[in-house]
């Protein structure tokens, strides 16, 4: 099941992407399975009219579905109609960015020195590179 700005998902997932959710001004995506249990999602920041920023967590094997990358994907490009959807990943994470990169964002820029490990990734998508809104 999809949730939207449900309060149990927002505290699971604002902490593991390092974000401070402001209700009202961010949005939280997420799965829940049969029992309840948050499986993972998204928290959107630093909405631009033209742009807007993603924060990525699976908290559970298999978070991910058709269906939330769907209504992740739909939000940014259909309701809010901007033109690029970007993220930041750190460098050393290779496992995110595998995840982001086989999803449909490209990368724009690394930014050095920004972690201890290494560098920030900034990552970005616009509609005509979302592979999930049919």
């Amino acid at each position: 099941m999809i949730v939207i700005n449900d309060p149990e998902a927002i505290k699971l997932i604002a902490p593991k992407v390092h974000v401070p959710y402001i209700d009202g001004v961010h949005k939280c995506v997420a799965r829940k399975n049969d029992a309840g249990q948050i499986l993972g999602g998204v928290i959107f920041t630093n909405y631009t009219g033209a742009s807007i920023e993603i924060h990525v967590a699976g908290l559970a094997p298999n978070w991910c579905s058709r269906e939330l990358l769907y209504t992740i994907f739909d939000y940014p490009f259909r309701f809010l109609k901007v033109k690029k959807l970007f993220g930041v990943v750190e460098e050393a994470n290779t496992k995110a960015l595998r995840f982001d990169k086989h999803v449909g964002f490209k990368e724009e820029t690394r930014i050095e020195g920004v972690y201890p490990s290494g560098a920030a990734i900034v990552l970005a998508m616009t509609l005509d590179d979302c592979k999930f809104l049919w």
